[in-house]
């Protein structure tokens, strides 16, 4: 957890629990993390697929738009939408927390994302709903007037036990050449080499 907002909401949740559950939707007061709420989010599960049910002004002017309702796959790169619906699904099943780094382009600046994903418990002790904070790690960088791209993902880490664990390294991709790249940051690293 690089970013100061991701410690934050993380330490309030933590605050929260009762034993290793997650905690439960009542025992969150949106007032107590009144200086983070621009950048944080609740997901809820409709159907199998999670949706904002909630979200920051932040997250809503990074997109130039309304997100509640907004499937949650929709803001990243159709390659990574896999990924992240499945570090999501581990968050609501394992009841442990999730931290994605992300790039977003918006005109012509790349600016990485961390995004805390942390699940809440209804009172029968069924996780539907996760909330989470997504904070834009470079500035500054224009927003209002252009949405930011499709992210794309960089890395996957679970927290377990308030200790982070990378489970996907940065996507290998076909160029448009066929030639097969990773994305790290805002660069493209191709496989191979001068004997390639």
């Amino acid at each position: 957890m690089r970013q100061q907002k991701t410690r934050e909401l993380h330490a309030y949740w933590s605050s929260r629990k009762t034993g290793p559950a997650a905690p439960r939707r009542r025992s969150l007061d949106p007032k107590d993390i009144s200086r983070l709420l621009p950048d944080v989010f609740v997901l809820e599960s409709v159907d199998g697929v999670w949706s904002f049910r909630l979200a920051g002004s932040g997250v809503c002017e990074r997109h130039c738009m309304e997100m509640k309702g907004v499937p949650f796959r929709e803001i990243w790169d159709p390659m990574d939408q896999p990924h992240v619906e499945s570090a999501i699904g581990l968050v609501a099943r394992d009841g442990h927390g999730c931290i994605i780094t992300s790039n977003a382009v918006v005109r012509e600046y790349a600016v990485e994302f961390e995004t805390l994903f942390l699940p809440i418990s209804e009172e029968n002790g069924k996780i539907e709903r996760i909330i989470g904070v997504q904070t834009g790690a470079s500035r500054p960088w224009p927003i209002g007037a252009t949405p930011i791209g499709p992210h794309s993902l960089m890395s996957v880490g679970i927290l377990d036990g308030g200790r982070e664990a990378d489970v996907l390294a940065p996507r290998a991709a076909p160029a448009d050449d066929g030639v097969t790249y990773r994305t790290v940051r805002h660069l493209r690293v191709f496989e191979g080499g001068l004997g390639a």
